[in-house]
């Protein structure tokens, strides 16, 4: 077997990883699902949604801008040294500009009408997890199998309070810990994984350096985050113009579809390294696998977003009741979006990030973060959670058109 084929070979066995695990750690939530919203009923649930909306946009700060480009640097560094001086820059560069982002949080939770505080409080433990859970990393030096093994643990854990403790809308408080809670579980058990390799090159390592990467990677970090706060935009103009009512309707169903498009996301992060090395070999070979690589993409993409558009009754229904029913619609819709966010989120990272051409994603960024500003939040105002979900999905068509045409221009 030649290098090029053992390299091929062993992607794929890292990737094949990383997908089950990523499923299996994505199904249990979306296990847990039914239960709150069968026990919490509608407007509870929408509230819970809410208040972790509110949360998400400090997670996406502390994670979109910053690990994108940390991932490509951890691919192709030679040294286990290396590896760790790019992990602790990371870490010490989010956990720094998390405090101003914790402060803006708070505020804007407790604006928004009917959300009790506590539960934006509570919810921050979504924040907690992503700074102490460096899935990129373990993406990067090809460890999916671990880390997914830890994920996996900890939303277990998770969905297991929520199945002995969550009974009715008094369990509210409880709910909301619990399915804030998995992914801090899950970088606690990862501790004990990288904790003592880290040590050994502890003396090695520079602790001011995360000052220049903070500095390399800055005109990312706000396009990073406009971009993919996007995905609380719909959930937020939906509680500040239609109520917690409307929220839950549409969180029902785009949390199905955003699931989906998590696995994806740990999919074109695995191949961008993949990538990355491939483009420093032989840059038309690496164009050749781009190609293929989306076309398989877009043909299951094509298959799976169908079965579940036409089920979308029948499967809102099984896990929800006949209280979310109202949802069947906007799932269908967030199906076709999901279609064109999975593609056009491909192209983003296989052409450009994998590059290093930050540039080129932070414009990509920047527009889909006015797109989906302006057209998901005015489709919350016009029409509930059936308007957000249609103007996502012109905001995505829009940015899909955008990147094939910059694509077949090489701007890469």
């Amino acid at each position: 077997m030649n290098k090029k084929m053992a390299s091929t070979s062993t992607f794929a066995k890292a990737t094949v990883w990383l997908v089950i695990f990523q499923v299996i750690g994505l199904v249990i939530p979306l296990l847990t699902l039914p239960i709150l919203a069968r026990s919490l009923g509608v407007t509870s649930f929408g509230q819970i949604m809410l208040a972790q909306a509110v949360v998400f946009l400090g997670v996406v700060f502390v994670d979109a801008g910053f690990n994108t480009e940390s991932q490509r640097k951890a691919a192709i560094a030679t040294s286990k040294l290396d590896a760790h001086q790019i992990l602790i820059d990371n870490f010490i560069a989010r956990l720094v500009c998390s405090v101003p982002v914790l402060l803006v949080l708070l505020v804007v939770g407790f604006l928004i009408p009917d959300l009790p505080f506590k539960l934006v409080v509570l919810s921050l433990l979504l924040l907690l997890g992503t700074l102490i859970f460096p899935q990129w990393w373990y993406v990067a030096r090809q460890q999916g199998l671990k880390m997914g093994i830890a994920l996996m643990g900890g939303r277990s854990i998770s969905a297991l309070v929520i199945f002995l403790f969550v009974k009715s809308s008094n369990d509210q408080v409880i709910a909301c810990v619990a399915s804030s809670s998995g992914t801090l579980i899950a970088g606690m058990l990862l501790l004990p994984s990288w904790w003592p390799n880290f040590k050994a090159q502890r003396a090695g390592l520079n602790w001011s350096s995360w000052r220049g990467y903070l500095n390399s990677v800055r005109h990312n970090i706000f396009s990073g985050f406009f971009s993919s706060a996007s995905v609380s935009i719909p959930v937020l103009a939906l509680g500040f113009f239609a109520g917690t009512f409307q929220t839950g309707i549409f969180t029902a169903a785009d949390r199905l579809t955003r699931a989906a498009a998590h696995v994806l996301s740990f999919v074109e992060q695995s191949c961008m390294g993949w990538f990355a090395k491939e483009n420093d070999k032989d840059l038309k070979h690496a164009d050749r696998l781009r190609v293929k690589a989306l076309f398989v993409l877009s043909a299951t993409l094509l298959i799976g977003c169908s079965s579940v558009a036409l089920m979308s009754n029948w499967i809102l229904q099984l896990l929800y009741g006949n209280s979310f029913l109202p949802a069947s619609l906007t799932l269908q819709i967030l199906c076709l979006w999901l279609f064109l966010y999975g593609l056009r989120k491909a192209m983003v990272t296989f052409y450009w990030s994998a590059a290093g051409q930050l540039k080129a994603v932070a414009i990509i960024q920047w527009l889909e973060a006015a797109l989906v500003c302006a057209m998901a939040g005015f489709g919350a105002y016009w029409s509930g959670s059936l308007g957000a979900s249609v103007g996502l999905c012109f905001a995505e068509l829009v940015l899909t058109m955008t990147a094939v045409v910059w694509i077949n221009k090489g701007t890469r």
